[in-house]
């Protein structure tokens, strides 16, 4: 839904698949538990879960207007 409504500015990435792999281990540090909760990555800042849902919904307004 978030890369539909945001005409593909988001991309969604499993957190089980290769790539979402390969972004975890690049992103996070050893001691994160990134498989808690949805990420929202910006550049080099991560939203989880709830603290997530504004910068979400942000992103899917300037997914539109881009």
């Amino acid at each position: 839904m978030a890369r539909k409504t945001s005409r593909g500015w988001i991309d969604p990435v499993g957190l089980f698949t290769d790539r979402g792999a390969r972004i975890k281990r690049g992103f996070f540090h050893p001691m994160d538990r990134p498989d808690d909760m949805f990420w929202l990555l910006v550049g080099d800042v991560g939203y989880g879960g709830r603290s997530g849902l504004l910068p979400l919904a942000r992103e899917i307004v300037r997914g539109l207007f881009l």
